[in-house]
C-alpha cells in the first residue's frame, strides 16, 4: 500500500569505523568482505577511493534495478558523498 517513492539510503563506505558504529546503532551489517578489504587498507585515501568505487557501484545497481534515486548519508562529510556521485555519473565535474 506504499504510494509514495521510497529511495535507498546509502553512506559512501569510505571509513570501515565508521560502517561498524553504524552496525552498532542500526543493527544492519555492512558487507564482510567490503568491511574486511577497507580494514586492511589501513590507509584513508585508499579507503576513499575504493569506497567511493563501491558506493557507485551499488547506486548506479539500484538506480538501474528503478529506484526513483538514492539517498546519501553524509555525516557532514561532503567529499565522500561527491566523490561517490561523480563516479557514478549523477554529478558534472566542475570546471
Amino acid at each position: 500500500g506504499v504510494t509514495i517513492p521510497v529511495l535507498a539510503g546509502l553512506l559512501p563506505p569510505t571509513d570501515p569505523a565508521r560502517l561498524r558504529r553504524v552496525t552498532d546503532l542500526t543493527g544492519i551489517e555492512a558487507p564482510r568482505g567490503l568491511l574486511d578489504r577497507l580494514s586492511a587498507l589501513g590507509d584513508q585515501g585508499a579507503c576513499h577511493r575504493v569506497g567511493v568505487r563501491e558506493g557507485a557501484r551499488i547506486a548506479r545497481e539500484v538506480l538501474a534495478a528503478g529506484a526513483p534515486g538514492v539517498h546519501l548519508y553524509t555525516f557532514n562529510r561532503a567529499a565522500p558523498a561527491l566523490d561517490l556521485l561523480q563516479e557514478a555519473g549523477l554529478l558534472d565535474p566542475v570546471t
